[in-house]
């Protein structure tokens, strides 16, 4: 008979921080957390608004696309959770979550969904917890609009461990993303650069020399046709039904 892991007869995962040996217990959200709607903010939508409208397209790009609000209609407070309820089909907004870092910063809109952990949850540990899971992925088809409801969101059920272990476990993903977004940051940078010097290291319409160059190079750009630098020039194709190495494995 086969050997049961140990991860699979105790309800804990295969890797640890040191000093916690517990069990994990299954819990349903709407015992860790409590949960409310959003409202509508069309009305009060401003370029020049003192209040971040909370919506999916501001959570699934992380924060980046933003809308602003005159009035705080649904307040959000530091370490609640954003959560996204509502998306178009093959969408990648559905089920993820923005932890609010700031008071009196952002509103929740409507078809978001605003989960305030309980004193004994770990907000940044329930965040990785719920953004995407599985579960909720179950309810987008890919065909029609998905919409997860109030009873579907707080029925989920997941394992939990200690308040301590929660601690631990939110504080190292909360550096591994930040350390992410650090990286990504530098990324952007590094792209609007090149961008930047494809601009002014190619010739412009009817120029025939660039912007910027390197030191020792000062001759005129030569115009030419891509068939005077390339030997051949070949298209793909479908292989011949015949030909067994192609369609047989």
């Amino acid at each position: 008979m086969a050997k049961i892991d140990d991860s699979v007869k105790k309800k804990v995962p295969e890797l640890r921080f040191k000093g916690f040996t517990d069990d994990w217990e299954e819990r349903k959200l709407i015992e860790v957390a409590d949960y409310r709607n959003g409202k509508a903010h069309e009305k009060d939508i401003s370029e020049a608004g003192d209040y971040i409208v909370v919506n999916s397209k501001f959570v699934s790009t992380n924060g980046l696309v933003k809308k602003y609000s005159d009035e705080m209609i649904a307040p959000l407070s530091k370490n609640e959770i954003a959560f996204v309820l509502s998306d178009v089909p093959n969408g990648r907004a559905i089920a993820r979550t923005f932890l609010i870092s700031e008071e009196n910063k952002y509103s929740l809109n409507q078809r978001i969904a605003g989960i305030t952990p309980h004193a004994d949850t770990n907000s940044y540990f329930l965040h990785s917890l719920m953004n995407r899971n599985h579960y909720f992925l179950r309810f987008d088809d890919g065909v029609s609009q998905t919409n997860l409801s109030k009873k579907e969101v707080e029925k989920w059920v997941e394992l939990y461990p200690s308040y301590g272990e929660q601690q631990k476990i939110g504080s190292f993903f909360k550096q591994l993303d930040d350390t992410i977004a650090l990286h990504q940051r530098k990324l952007d940078l590094l792209k609007e650069q090149k961008k930047g010097y494809l601009q002014k290291m190619f010739p412009k319409n009817g120029e025939k020399v660039p912007e910027l160059r390197f030191a020792g190079f000062a001759d005129d750009w030569e115009e030419r046709k891509l068939g005077d630098l390339s030997q051949d020039t070949i298209g793909g194709g479908t292989p011949k039904t015949s030909v067994t190495e192609f369609w047989n494995g």
